[in-house]
């Protein structure tokens, strides 16, 4: 894939710019936040690849936590590691859903009560994964090497 730091992007019959938070590109951003969310013991972590399905993001990761106090180390942790020059965040108190917009990447962390309830992994099903260990409760971080490589 071709990424580019501007991407031209179309919302309701308006033509808009949808501008990078960050001076790397999207593919090294995704493999940042992936590595990082690995690293703090993310479970069942999903990459999914949405150029073509929506205009608002080219990339979701999608992961759980053990607890409402680990998926808020997971957003502090990738918060850093991203050095996005703002980001949203929404969900970050309770901690049950914590979504992180990073611009092309959003990631979503969720404690699995939360994860099995909204069927987010059902209801983004036909997009396909550039990762999926969603079968595997604890990756290793050796298995993580080819991801966007």
């Amino acid at each position: 894939m071709i990424f580019f730091e501007n991407k031209i992007c179309y919302n309701q019959n308006k033509l808009s710019v949808k501008k990078s938070k960050t001076d790397l590109s999207v593919d090294a951003l995704a493999k940042r936040v992936f590595e990082t969310a690995a690293n703090h013991k993310a479970i069942s972590l999903k990459l999914l690849d949405l150029s073509g399905y929506c205009d608002y993001s080219d990339y979701f990761l999608v992961m759980s936590a053990t607890s409402e106090r680990h998926s808020r180390s997971l957003a502090d942790a990738i918060l850093e590691a991203s050095k996005v020059k703002s980001s949203d965040i929404e969900g970050y108190q309770s901690g049950q859903w914590i979504l992180l917009d990073l611009g092309d990447i959003i990631v979503h962390i969720f404690v699995d009560s939360a994860r099995d309830h909204y069927n987010f992994d059902k209801l983004w099903g036909h997009v396909p994964s550039v990762y999926d260990n969603t079968e595997k409760k604890n990756p290793s971080p050796s298995t993580h090497a080819s991801i966007l490589a």
